[in-house]
């Protein structure tokens, strides 16, 4: 919190340093470098050599090269701040380091032209420098050269900084005195002694402190002291006391007097508060200036309220920056050899579709829906929640509390899935409430129960009665066929999780043994866990030893991949299941979290001589959130084809959240593109992904080769090629930051790359071909883009719904092509754009 020379770090890139800052007090400190301060929300005070200013929202300042100077706010503020290093332009301008600068927004009127650029200029660094995409380094030099171009001409002062042998005496005793406190503050520390030490009597030395830096000698000793009980405080497990003497505090009376002061509670409340939100970031770094740093994404809001200004309204007087969309550009060549041995795919992809829950399986648009998946993709499997929710009728309880039992719900669903080529993959869930140890614990808008049963028996009684009830519906051969999944996400305790410690292993065993006791060769297995838990922590590993112990291997492994944060976890488990799926969470930034996680699982499982045993996905998706507004765009397409085809075959079902946006877990939404993780829209518009599972289900059965952004197989003597585009969320969409999109506009949240691909095919045989082109795009293929340019609509009829339908299915084109030997496609993919081309010999 306190010091006098701030030894200013700059990296090579940039000759700036850049922060979005909450300031609750910076001690009086000075520096070379020159540093713009812009309060985007809230007031701070700042004392500049002596001179006191009330900084509130809009306004800015330059505080100039070895100006004294602190800050201090008592209220919620955002403060931009950037220091800017002068002498990297020294070769541009003559004595730019002898400059100063006479800019304080508060001097003028809210709307002079020039200050509404410079917050502009501000805010389009800010934005850059958090988005990260390629290049942004030399957009934000450019930013800045603009940027230093306009205070030099606007904001030069006629006064030159000089700075004589006295000034720079006083800066030197300055530092020294901090430094020496800094480094001695948890000894007995007198004014006196500093006064000696700088052959100074007390009276003059405690006036020059105090004149120099903003406060007395007493507050700014006893500051430091705090900033460094404060990391105790949260860091160590020292009690009060000890933490108090340690840090030159005379006792524990005057520490807990100073704490309440400041931070308007003691010690021992602060401390339980910052463990318990884990919010409090106290890494003090020797060389700069401890500002609290934002989580910035979170306060974006305030800052892009700056960009939104219209050039048009700047004054032609001053400069003027125009947006220029850039979109990076790519480029990929391969040569192609058609004769090469090829590998056979399985295509294990095609193995498993989700819906909700069972119940939702009974809805008229859902059965709708999968009979269209079915027809254009054709899934092997599906999965859903709450075979047992109280809404299938399943268990009741009578006298005596008797149970008792009734399928009929189950019928009439297995009979439509088993009619449209779709075996159940049954997850064993949730808890009928008759069941239920405790009636507490709902997750979903329409509940589910999330408890351990009163009774396990009555448990594994009804286990029995459902999975013989199949056999003798639909006969021990099919049934065997089928997978019994035990429990969902069991992994998080405040969630889906049971309420007794480890309690689901034991819940596993009873259940296992149960339908293994009817059938040895009936499939069970689980634990269908977060994909973060198995990144992470060691629960597989516990699971796995207590199921091999305990003779209860599971047939198959199941897990869940959604690429959420790490830090982001914490917050999550904390939330209702409402809360979770209509929240913005921060996503992992690594554009290949599916195929590590899969990698990981595996190894795991290689680690108890278990490689052999059938992996399961049985739910992923780019998020799990039912309002991210990414999930109706084309975006989809191009993640869809990514893990699809970069992971292919690699496990032996990958269970796609979810078939249709129809679902109950939250409210249904009226909004049709209301960012729903269906392939399908409430009201049956087909969105990009389901287009992107329709290009998969055109591949052949031999794969020639593979690799960034294209897929070349075989079928027979037709050859088919997928080509996609897939460009990541960009840095500040993946902390969770919203700002930069809304209903309408939704691409801007990306790494947007053009990608070129030349597939030079060698090999053919010479004749004609004929080529068939299929490209899923914004202008064709993607639902959303169709409906923005109809209007956007808020309400549609069945005639809205159809147009959309029709008019937003991909682009086909087709020719006859004459082949010698060799044919080279070119292709400049635009950003989630995805294609694929057949290529059938005519006879």
């Amino acid at each position: 919190m306190s010091y006098t020379y701030e030894a200013i770090k700059f990296n090579d890139a940039l000759p700036a340093n850049i922060f979005i800052h909450k300031i609750n007090e910076v001690q009086s400190h000075w520096h070379e470098s020159i540093e713009i301060l812009f309060v985007t929300k809230g007031r701070v005070n700042l004392l500049v050599d002596g001179n006191l200013y009330n900084l509130k929202e809009n306004d800015l300042i330059i505080i100039n090269s070895k100006e004294i100077h602190s800050v201090k706010s008592n209220e919620e503020n955002i403060v931009i701040a950037i220091q800017i290093n002068l002498n990297k332009f020294t070769g541009l301008y003559k004595n730019i380091d002898r400059i100063n600068f006479k800019c304080k927004s508060f001097e003028h009127s809210d709307d002079d032209n020039r200050f509404v650029l410079i917050r502009k200029i501000l805010a389009e660094i800010i934005y850059n420098y958090m988005k990260e995409n390629n290049g942004y380094c030399i957009k934000i030099n450019s930013l800045l050269h603009e940027l230093v171009y306009i205070i030099i001409n606007r904001f030069k002062s006629s006064i030159e900084k000089r700075y004589d042998q006295k000034s720079y005496k006083y800066l030197e005793r300055l530092n020294r005195v901090t430094e020496y406190l800094r480094k001695n503050y948890n000894s007995d520390i007198t004014l006196s002694q500093i006064a000696n030490m700088e052959y100074l009597s007390p009276q003059y030395f405690s006036k020059f402190f105090e004149k120099y830096m903003g406060v007395n000698f007493l507050t700014y000793l006893n500051s430091i002291r705090l900033e460094y009980a404060v990391k105790d405080l949260i860091n160590t497990d020292y009690n009060i006391t000890d933490i108090a003497l340690n840090n030159g505090f005379a006792n524990v009376k005057s520490f807990t007097s100073l704490f309440k002061n400041i931070y308007s509670e003691t010690p021992s409340s602060y401390r339980k508060k910052s463990y318990d939100t884990k919010k409090i970031n106290m890494n003090i770094k020797n060389e700069s200036i401890n500002y609290f740093e934002l989580n910035t994404s979170r306060h974006m809001d305030s800052i892009f309220k700056y960009l939104e200004v219209d050039n048009k309204s700047i004054s032609s007087k001053v400069e003027r920056i125009d947006k220029v969309e850039i979109i990076n550009r790519i480029e990929n060549k391969i040569d192609i050899d058609l004769n090469k041995k090829t590998k056979k795919i399985n295509h294990s992809w095609k193995n498993l579709i989700t819906i909700g829950k069972a119940k939702e399986g009974l809805i008229t648009d859902v059965q709708e829906y999968l009979r269209e998946i079915q027809k254009s993709i054709g899934f092997k499997y599906i999965r859903f929640h709450g075979v047992f929710d109280d809404e299938m009728m399943v268990y009741d309880e009578g006298i005596n509390n008797k149970p008792i039992f009734n399928f009929t719900y189950v019928d009439k669903l297995f009979d439509f899935l088993l009619g449209i080529g779709l075996k159940p993959f049954i997850e064993l869930g949730f808890m009928p409430s008759k069941l239920a140890l405790s009636n507490d614990k709902k997750m979903f808008y329409t509940n589910s129960i999330i408890s351990e049963p009163k009774d396990i028996n009555k448990w594994n009684l009804l286990v029995e009665k459902l999975v013989k009830h199949c056999i003798n519906r639909y006969g021990m051969q099919e049934v065997e066929t089928w997978y019994f999944e035990v429990w969902n996400e069991p992994d998080l305790n405040k969630i889906f999780g049971f309420d007794i410690k480890e309690y689901y292993n034991f819940f596993f065993k009873e259940t296992y043994n149960t339908i293994k006791a009817i059938n040895k060769n009936l499939k069970v297995g689980g634990p269908s866990i977060l994909g973060h838990t198995v990144l992470v922590s060691d629960w597989m590993d516990n699971y796995i030893n207590y199921c091999i112990d305990n003779n209860c291997t599971p047939d198959f492994f199941t897990f869940h991949s959604y690429p959420l944060e790490s830090p982001e976890i914490d917050s999550l488990l904390n939330m209702s299941i409402n809360q979770i799926t209509q929240s913005k969470v921060h996503i992992d930034k690594n554009e290949n979290y599916l195929k590590d996680l899969i990698n990981r699982f595996k190894y795991i499982l290689q680690q108890y001589k278990l490689e052999d045993i059938e992996i399961y996905m049985t739910e992923w998706n780019s998020t799990a959130s039912h309002r991210d507004l990414t999930n109706d765009t084309l975006y989809k397409a191009s993640y869809i084809a990514k893990n699809i085809l970069e992971n292919i075959d690699n496990i032996q079902g990958f269970g796609y959240w979810i078939a249709t946006d129809l679902l109950e877990e939250s409210r249904i939404d009226t909004d049709t593109f209301h960012g729903g993780l269906g392939l399908i829209t409430n009201n049956g518009i087909k969105k990009p992904g389901f287009y992107a599972y329709e290009f998969l289900s055109k591949l052949g059965n031999e794969l020639i080769q593979s690799g960034d952004g294209y897929f070349v197989t075989k079928q027979y003597d037709t050859y088919q090629i997928i080509l996609y585009n897939y460009c990541h969320f960009d840095n500040l969409y993946t902390k969770g930051d919203i700002s930069h999109i809304d209903k309408c506009n939704r691409y801007d949240v990306f790494n947007n790359m053009e990608k070129y691909i030349n597939l030079n095919l060698k090999n053919f045989n010479n004749g004609d071909y004929l080529f068939k082109e299929y490209t899923i795009g914004k202008e064709k293929g993607s639902a959303f883009d169709t409906w923005i340019d109809m209007g956007h609509p808020n309400c549609m009829d069945e005639e809205d719904v159809k147009y959309i339908n029709n008019n937003s299915t991909p682009n086909i084109k087709k020719h006859i092509q004459h082949i010698k030997n060799e044919y080279s496609i070119e292709e400049n993919l635009a950003p989630h754009e995805v294609k694929i081309y057949t290529i059938k010999p005519i006879y």
